[in-house]
């Protein structure tokens, strides 16, 4: 099924049959972790950047400091990795954190997956985003996935090209299938860093009923009366339609699927 149907077939979801929900998808809780997370300091050319993570009350707490390389003279990163097992989180608009911040920090960043960019930096796996964590209470952070990049600075941590100059540096359906490795980066900004996370998940997520014999079991033709006659473009007849979502049971025209269907 192509880009453009699975739009529609989403569209029709959600205003017409209700045939799909929006909802959310649990990544990890730090109440009951899933991943296996480790804390890694900058092993780059001297880095001196420092860091720990743990998990405590039901919160995972990232603690360090991020100071420049003096090779390089500029700032260089820690990170908390988690590995796993992943859900699938391809059907879902955003990534949300919920975190807070014991003060401001301005190089606060997610990454997940381990792509490479045609033409991307050495050590810039991954597609990444820039996050700000509300400071002194907990908050949801939410980073709609289309702001993921894979062609990134790999330096600063900086986006290069963004998912919206190029479609080709937007996360890709394997990888949503399937994150591989989730990272929080405190990155490319000197500074103390002090973060609290409470859950990550997926949110927008929409559930579709691709199954012909799901279709045919859950919808049920409650017409009233016969469909009008001889509505525009001959759809009072057709048959099926070009890229149409959903198949027609046997016997069952269009208009009388997308009318009387419930």
């Amino acid at each position: 099924m192509n880009t453009w149907a699975v739009m529609r077939m989403t569209l029709v979801c959600a205003l017409v049959l209700q045939g799909c929900t929006a909802s959310d998808i649990t990544i990890e809780s730090f109440s009951n972790p899933s991943l296996t997370w480790k804390q890694q300091n900058d092993p780059v050319m001297g880095g001196r950047s420092t860091g720990t993570f743990r998990v405590q009350d039901g919160v995972g707490v990232f603690d360090g400091q991020v100071v420049n390389v003096p090779r390089l003279k500029a700032p260089g990163f820690i990170q908390v990795i988690g590995d796993g097992s992943f859900p699938d989180i391809s059907s879902c608009s955003s990534l949300v954190l919920t975190v807070q911040a014991a003060q401001a920090y301005a190089g606060y960043r997610v990454s997940f997956g381990k792509t490479h960019a045609p033409g991307g930096k050495f050590f810039a796996n991954g597609y990444k985003s820039h996050f700000d964590a509300p400071v002194g209470k907990f908050a949801d952070v939410t980073i709609l996935l289309k702001n993921f990049s894979d062609y990134w600075d790999d330096a600063t941590g900086d986006i290069i090209r963004t998912c919206q100059d190029n479609e080709i540096y937007c996360p890709d359906t394997k990888t949503l299938k399937d994150m591989q490795t989730l990272k929080i980066w405190a990155e490319g900004k000197a500074g103390d860093v002090h973060l609290q996370i409470s859950q990550i998940r997926a949110s927008g997520c929409t559930e579709i009923r691709d199954s012909v014999t799901t279709l045919q079991s859950t919808f049920n033709s409650t017409c009233s009366a016969p469909v009008q006659s001889n509505l525009r473009y001959n759809l009072s007849h057709t048959d099926a339609a070009q890229d149409w979502a959903f198949p027609l049971p046997p016997g069952e025209d269009l208009s009388s699927a997308v009318c009387c269907d419930a």
